[in-house]
């Protein structure tokens, strides 16, 4: 296991898909029950950085957790993924728990990343937006 793979571990994940499987279906080696459904026709074994990767494209293959108990409860989280893309739009990561009454949404719009929190309790969230573009294909 690679370096990246201890450190990731060493933060003790809810959540952890490396989604480097190359058959089968994605598993989870975080501390929730976390189910993810892939729908669709993955391309498993594909040549990753750190290790093998799985392709969604997003429209015809991509994956679903609707299992988000334990998530988001406090609104306190952090999210790590690593994604190629040429697409000018899409939603990359989205998640939303209705009993917290929260959601962390990350897409691209105009080739831009784009990362927003919504809380009703307070009454909105927060967004951020990069000034530089992330759909070159790398």
């Amino acid at each position: 296991m690679s370096q990246y793979y201890d450190q990731v571990a060493s933060l003790s994940p809810s959540i952890w898909y490396k989604l480097n499987e190359t058959s089968g279906t994605p598993v989870n080696s975080g501390s929730l029950t976390q189910t993810l459904t892939v729908s669709g026709t993955p391309s498993l074994n594909q040549t990753g950085i750190q290790d093998k990767c799985v392709y969604l494209n997003g429209s015809s293959s991509f994956a679903v957790s609707t299992n988000t108990a334990g998530l988001l409860s406090d609104n306190t989280y952090s999210i790590e993924f690593w994604f190629k893309s040429t697409a000018t739009s899409g939603v990359i990561y989205s998640i939303y728990n209705s009993v917290a009454g929260s959601g962390v949404q990350v897409f691209l719009s105009a080739g831009k990343l784009n990362f927003n929190t919504h809380d009703i309790n307070n009454s909105g969230g927060n967004s951020l937006t990069t000034t530089a573009t992330y759909n070159n294909g790398s």
